[in-house]
This record gives structure tokens, sequence and C-alpha cells, in this order.
């Protein structure tokens, strides 16, 4: 025997002698006995059931619904541009007759899995909503992005209580951090002599904290080791170095006199902290090669070789006239 919805406005419908159903109905077995037709032939508004055989009743009961409110927002910090319009899925739980509902857009509950998404700026309210324990969750999975730590943190405790009357905010906020540290390097050629055509050839060494070599995948070879050319006014950003690295540099300069100037930062994070060469010698085995190691910071580094070759040119000059 089966009792269609009885449900009333404002009011929290359960059948106590019934076995919910997952459509929402409740159903319940009656014995009839041998000669007995056992046909049913409509439903009274308290649950009963009359039949020819008798009748069947379910016990219904009624509790008034007592409203809250409740306000979820949200907060990114660090990750790639879009994350701070990414609208983020949320679910917002809470159980009825033992099953876990879910609560919509509208402020309603619903026995089927229902997703919320919230962003930055755009706020997730709720005036009116049934009064009961409630927890918030964000899909990680799906919050994350590729090469960034993801550190979620909710403003009180994800389940929480709403009581009549009562109001309940929740702020969800999201920090992302890169998992790597980027280097730039730069190249101006300066001088009477310089040639800003001409192509420097960079041997860059990618060590770990223990000075062992650190193979990155399309980037390095088995021994850390990175090579490349750039000439007057173009750059090379080393983007996935792990960090905590110690790059080895070794510029092959052709003569040219070379100053270093390293910076804290990369981009428009690129700040005017110097950051300077743990060490730096020059290459005994050839004139044309000097080595420069730096620790390479979390904010990552821009570091600056300038080659000049200024040739100083002798002038003479000669004395025309009377003696």
């Amino acid at each position: 025997m089966i009792e269609q919805n009885a449900s009333v406005e404002g009011y929290l419908w359960e059948v106590v002698d019934g076995t919910r159903n997952a459509d929402g109905t409740y159903s319940k077995e009656i014995t009839i006995s041998a000669g007995e037709s056992g046909s049913t032939e409509g439903s009274d508004a308290d649950g009963t059931i009359a039949g020819s055989a008798g009748e069947a009743s379910f016990d219904n009961c009624y509790t008034k619904i007592e409203n809250g409110s409740l306000e979820i927002s949200k907060i990114v910090t660090g990750g790639p541009a879009e994350a701070a319009s990414k609208a983020y899925p949320v679910e917002i739980t809470t159980t009825r007759h033992g099953e876990t509902v879910w609560l919509d857009a509208n402020g309603n509950l619903q026995n089927e899995k229902t997703v919320l998404t919230i962003s930055q700026g755009n706020q997730l309210t709720f005036p009116t909503i049934p009064a009961g324990t409630y927890t918030v969750a964000e899909d990680e999975a799906a919050a994350a992005f590729d090469d960034y730590s993801l550190d979620v943190k909710y403003s009180t405790d994800q389940t929480f209580t709403i009581h009549k009357d009562g109001h309940a905010s929740l702020n969800i906020t999201n920090t992302y951090n890169y998992l790597y540290t980027p280097v730039k390097i730069t190249k101006t050629v300066t001088g009477n002599m310089g040639n800003k055509n001409l192509y420097f050839g960079f041997d860059v060494y990618v060590r770990d904290a223990d000075d062992q070599p650190v193979v990155i995948d399309g980037v390095t070879d088995a021994n850390g080791l990175l090579q490349f050319s750039i000439k007057h006014g173009e750059e090379r950003l080393l983007e996935k170095l792990p960090k905590g690295a110690r790059l080895r540099i070794v510029e092959h300069n052709v003569h040219y006199k070379t100053t270093v100037n390293g910076r804290i930062g990369v981009g428009e994070d690129e700040t005017e902290t110097p950051l300077n060469a743990e060490e730096t010698h020059h290459d005994l085995d050839t004139d044309t090669t000097d080595v420069y190691t730096f620790i390479i910071p979390e904010e990552g580094a821009t570091i600056d070789f300038i080659n000049d070759h200024t040739v100083e040119q002798s002038v003479v000059l000669k004395k025309t006239g009377y003696d």
C-alpha cells in the first residue's frame, strides 16, 4: 500500500508507520485474509484508506517548519588569472527522515544531488531556509589548477546549525601557491663595438638544495642542463624550476665584459631587491666563459646579463699653421 505526497506547505510531513521511498512517497505492507477482496477505494485526508475488506491507515505526522537564513561568500588568493572569476561548485546538505537532502538555489530541500556554484564577488544568499544542521563542502578537485597547490579554509566549521529566525554566514577562502620558481634571464649589449645581433650562449645547470641535478621533463637533460642562446633585447623564461633551486649559469661572453644584475621576482612581481650571485668566477678552460651561481628565492628572480664591448680609439691632433 502506497501513500502519495500528503505534504502541507509550511510543515514537514512524515509517515510514522510507513517506509519512505526514493520518490518521496510512503509504502506499507498490509495482510489480507483469505476470502477478503482487499480492494482499496480511496484515501481520506487523515491517511485512512477504505475498502470492502475493512480499512487501513497511515499515521501522518506534521511538524511546523521553522526558518532561518544563510549567506556564503568566496575569497580567492593567488592562482592563475582565471582563478579570480572561476565559478566554484559547492554542495549544501542536511538530513530529513535520516537521509541526505540538498539545498537548491531557491532555498528548498531536494532529494536529488544538487550542486551550486559560487564565485568571488557573487555570494550565495538564502533569506529563508528550514532551520536545521547543514554541511557546506566545496568540490576541491574541481577547484584545483595544474601547477598550483590548493588550501581551502572555512571561516567556521563546515557543519553548523541554523536555529529558528537565526542567521549563519560562512566564508570559503581558496589559497593557491605556484609549485615552482620562475627565473627570467635577459640580455643587453652595450659599447661602441657591441654587436646587438650577436647571440650569446648559456648553459644553465639546475641543482636542488643538496646540489643534485634536477631533471625537468622537456626542459633539462639527465644532468639537469638547459642550453639556449639569446641576443640583445631578448629574454628566456624558465618557468618550472623547483623551489629552492640552485642555478649554475655559464655564459659564453665572446670576450665581452659582463655585468650581472639579479633581482627578486619576475614580471609584475619583480622587485628592486637585489639578488646577488652566491659564486662568480672565470672559467679557467677558456677566456670567453664566466660562471655564476644563484640560489633562487621562492618569489623567483630576474637576472640581467649586460655585455659591453667598448674600444677606445686614439685621436691624433695635427698642428697646422706657423710654428
